[in-house]
């Protein structure tokens, strides 16, 4: 199972937090992920607007922000993915399409098929994911005919997350699962009953003491090793066997 960790917020603009993240990650996840939107298009309605505009303009990833992005993954091998907020961002990442990255498109516009297909269409090839947790099933199924290339995550739009809010039948109808919980609960149980999924997002950060809104809903990076082998169990259990002979 590939893991996706989200940087969301969690990097608070800071390159050296980005790098430190990158390093953690490497031994444990497929892809880290950072969020390309455009701060001056926030919408003007959006609650505590003025606050929150300086707080996304602060946390916004530059395109000098990509290119080191790009230069530390190399270093640490791991996968960059960046999730799409606007269309106008996608050439930031156009210099580099010849190299492997993902995309990503956050639940707030996986039914926006006209704004999917551009996107894909200027990124073509590239491992494209969409969460599903705010379209119902009849977009969820219109995405899926349009996009059968993409990735679709089963996704629950509620913060936090918890093992009640998620049904297993569901899950397996999916490629994967983005978690928004608070503690390992529902990674064990898709490592004990759905090991077969491809992919697991979780919003990641350095430190829950690191101040943000995310902050409190992402694993940690000491936590990462424990996270691994919950949802790698039969993995791990199947190289043991070859290793050491049956238990």
């Amino acid at each position: 199972m590939k893991i996706i960790l989200d940087c969301c917020c969690n990097h608070l603009g800071n390159r050296y937090i980005v790098e430190e993240m990158m390093k953690h990650a490497a031994d444990f996840a497929e892809y880290i992920k950072f969020q390309l939107y455009d701060s001056s298009k926030l919408n003007h309605k959006f609650p505590n607007y003025k606050v929150k505009k300086v707080e996304y303009e602060d946390f916004e990833v530059t395109d000098s922000d990509i290119d080191f992005i790009f230069e530390r993954c190399a270093k640490y091998n791991i996968r960059p993915m960046f999730t799409i907020f606007n269309e106008s961002r996608v050439c930031s990442l156009e210099y580099y399409k010849d190299e492997d990255f993902g995309i990503k498109i956050a639940s707030p516009d996986a039914g926006k098929l006209e704004f999917i297909e551009n996107i894909i269409s200027r990124l073509p090839d590239k491992l494209t994911v969409i969460s599903t947790g705010m379209i119902d099933k009849l977009e969820i199924i219109n995405a899926r005919r349009r996009f059968p290339n993409a990735k679709f995550l089963y996704c629950i739009s509620k913060y936090p997350t918890t093992i009640e809010d998620v049904s297993i039948n569901m899950m397996q109808t999916f490629d994967g699962f983005s978690d928004h919980s608070m503690t390992l609960e529902i990674a064990t149980l898709i490592g004990m009953m759905l090991p077969e999924l491809e992919l697991y997002e979780r919003h990641y950060t350095l430190s829950r003491m690191l101040p943000g809104k995310d902050q409190a809903l992402s694993i940690q990076s000491n936590e990462l090793l424990n996270l691994h082998q919950t949802l790698n169990r039969e993995t791990i259990y199947n190289n043991y066997k070859e290793r050491f002979g049956q238990v």
